[in-house]
């Protein structure tokens, strides 16, 4: 038989679950209601283009629910949810394309590094950074061949954490460089231009474009950011290996 003292703690335990209960109740009440809101201050149209929306998220959202394999349905349901935030301004329809990736991530999809880069994009729009940061780099791990998975986090840093250390953004970079073989271009435009902006170091963003030139001769933007840097390093006389480029 159980005490006096046992009895209260059994019943306190119960009532805080009821508590928390009502509040996650209430709250997702309160959610849905502003939601249901801020459609209703759209203009008629927009208002018919988010139920459209609505519409196509829960459909696709519904096709990969059971599914062991396909998890498409998931990507284009978040897609359409984070449609509602990026064009109509409304933050609900970011918590809604989380909604859809988690329970993405935890039915069927936790080693999919898609699902973390498209979760870690929501986050950041409703600027949760730090869980942002998290899946970015979960991504990262689960697809080291994608240069996409460096370029997002090394930007998602420079952007939202400015106090992270140059070297750590850097670093992060050179790894991608280093570990993708097909697309690395693309991180060496992006590091090219943080040399630039944030590190100062105008020599390293030259021959980051220099080597780009290289692999892309005759690249128009390419060769522009090669003679426009080349002249700024000259103008200050400073003292670098210059390629020869043909306007």
């Amino acid at each position: 038989m159980k005490s006096r003292k046992q009895l209260v703690i059994s019943a306190v335990a119960v009532l805080i679950i009821i508590v928390l209960g009502v509040w996650y109740f209430n709250s997702g009440t309160r959610a849905q209601q502003q939601f249901e809101k801020a459609i209703a201050a759209l203009e008629p149209e927009a208002q018919t283009e988010v139920q459209e929306f609505l519409t196509k998220a829960e459909t696709r959202w519904n096709d990969s629910r059971g599914s062991d394999t396909d998890l498409t349905g998931y990507i284009d349901a978040g897609r359409f949810y984070k449609m509602i935030g990026s064009v109509y301004g409304i933050d609900h329809g970011y918590q809604l394309a989380i909604d859809v990736y988690e329970e993405a991530i935890g039915a069927q999809g936790e080693g999919n590094a898609l699902l973390y880069s498209a979760a870690a994009s929501a986050y950041k729009s409703l600027e949760d950074h730090k869980t942002a940061h998290t899946y970015y780099e979960r991504a990262k791990v689960l697809e080291p061949g994608n240069a996409q998975r460096y370029t997002d986090l090394a930007s998602h840093l420079r952007y939202n954490f400015p106090e992270t250390p140059v070297e750590d953004i850097l670093a992060i970079y050179q790894e991608g460089i280093d570990r993708v073989v097909f697309g690395g271009d693309t991180i060496l435009r992006d590091r090219a231009r943080f040399y630039e902006d944030v590190a100062g170091d105008t020599v390293a963003a030259y021959q980051d474009w220099a080597r780009l030139l290289i692999v892309f001769p005759g690249d128009g933007p390419i060769t522009s950011e090669v003679l426009r840097l080349k002249a700024v390093l000259e103008a200050e006389g400073v003292e670098f290996e210059a390629e020869d480029v043909q306007e």
